[in-house]
């Protein structure tokens, strides 16, 4: 029984994953790949590069800034970014996202793919 669950589970997490997927445009893939980037200046945690804001991110993928954070939200939504704590408000800093390792594995499968 515990066998069942387990697969259960992991169908639930594939249709998660095909979802988040099939939902990102174009400029989620182009905000996705900078977030898995390192840039100057970006904080870091052990093994990870972390610290983008919207403003250094603009600069990378030339969208408007609003169009920046409406793709950080849909990345955040799937799980594929997060913003970072301690940052944003709370600091009268600018916030910070970062990838998380499901967004690095997805971008770095893209790039696997990607027709040369």
């Amino acid at each position: 029984m515990a066998g069942a669950a387990a697969q259960g589970d992991r169908l639930d997490e594939t249709q998660i994953l095909i979802a988040a997927v099939a939902d990102l445009e174009a400029p989620q893939v182009l905000v996705l790949d900078v977030l898995t980037r390192p840039a100057q200046g970006q904080q870091t945690v052990p093994d990870r590069v972390v610290g983008w804001t919207p403003t250094a991110l603009k600069a990378q993928v030339n969208l408007d800034p609003e169009f920046v954070l409406a793709c950080l939200n849909t990345l955040t939504r799937h799980g594929l970014a997060t913003p970072i704590a301690g940052t944003g408000l709370a600091t009268g800093e600018e916030q910070r996202f970062m990838s998380t390792r499901l967004g690095e594995a997805i971008a770095e499968a893209m790039h696997a793919t990607q027709v040369r």
